[in-house]
């Protein structure tokens, strides 16, 4: 069909007046990015004093400050608005995989001429966040996340890992039952046991994770490898010494939340070192909101 539904989230007072959307999301992104309202306002392709006006109304709102200037530290956003933004990001999120679903569940399975919806997920199953660690070829994305679940798991969050494989793979061994199945033609093959379940299934694209989430509704949280130019929130794993590349693959990305690397490439993004597995745990957990549960 090559549709898809476009929403936007809003927050509004009780006389409709905007708390926070996604044009102060992204100026509040830009502060943190930047280090100042100046730039960030430049970058918006806004004033100065539409920045300013902006920031001060959603200060009203909520009744405490959310950014704070000096000369001597610049412009940065302080501990309210950091929470914020992160709030906002994860409810957006959210209401995006649930928007997508009702969409999917109207315009898309049954409908003629309709892309496939993916095969046994319920319309409006609950989409858990999700978030990407991305990296050039060979940057140890797949180590770090097997380091960093231990420490998501012993909070008590279930946690899904999807990993994105452009050029295709073989998942089911050669000669049992399943495979045997998916090459006499089925659609899907399914395997289950008291211990696990395994699902082999055709797909006629490449399907995004917030597609793909829909299945792991009971999980608190989805981590991907890959995915890297989709606009997910994302951790970038680099390691110049081990791939030979310069620069990070997504520092310019406004998705960026982090770079794990022993480097220290420039810019404002947060860096974690490759060994600090537990300051990238503590970061997701404040970032999603789970120290709060």
């Amino acid at each position: 069909m090559g549709l898809k539904l476009k929403s936007s989230q809003w927050i509004v007072d009780a006389k409709n007046r905007i708390v926070m959307a996604e044009g102060r999301m992204e100026l509040l992104e830009a502060i943190l990015r930047t280090g100042s309202i100046n730039q960030a306002a430049k970058a918006m392709r806004m004033s100065y004093k539409s920045a300013w006006s902006k920031v001060k109304s959603t200060e009203t709102h909520m009744k405490t400050k959310i950014v704070h200037s000096d000369k001597s530290q610049g412009t940065r956003l302080t501990r309210a608005g950091e929470t914020l933004l992160s709030r906002y990001r994860q409810m957006k999120q959210r209401c995006v995989a649930a928007d997508d679903a009702i969409f999917e569940a109207i315009f898309g399975k049954g409908q003629e001429g309709s892309d496939p919806a993916v095969a046994g997920v319920p319309a409006g199953r609950r989409t858990p966040p999700i978030i990407s660690f991305v990296g050039h070829s060979g940057s140890g994305k797949t180590t770090f996340i097997e380091k960093l679940i231990p420490l998501l798991v012993e909070t008590g969050m279930k946690v899904a890992v999807i990993k994105h494989d452009v050029h295709g793979f073989e998942m089911d061994k050669p000669g049992k039952d399943t495979w045997r199945h998916k090459k006499a033609g089925a659609a899907a093959t399914m395997i289950s046991s008291p211990q696990r379940i395994g699902l082999v299934m055709d797909a006629d694209y490449d399907h995004q994770p917030h597609e793909l989430a829909a299945m792991f509704g009971f999980a608190d949280l989805i981590l991907t490898e890959g995915f890297k130019r989709e606009a997910y929130p994302k951790l970038e794993v680099f390691r110049p010494e081990a791939t030979g590349d310069p620069v990070p693959l997504c520092r310019d990305d406004p998705q960026l939340l982090a770079i794990v690397s022993d480097s220290d490439p420039a810019g404002k993004t947060p860096r974690f070192r490759l060994d600090d597995v537990r300051g990238v745990a503590d970061f997701l957990i404040q970032y999603l909101g789970f120290s709060e549960r």
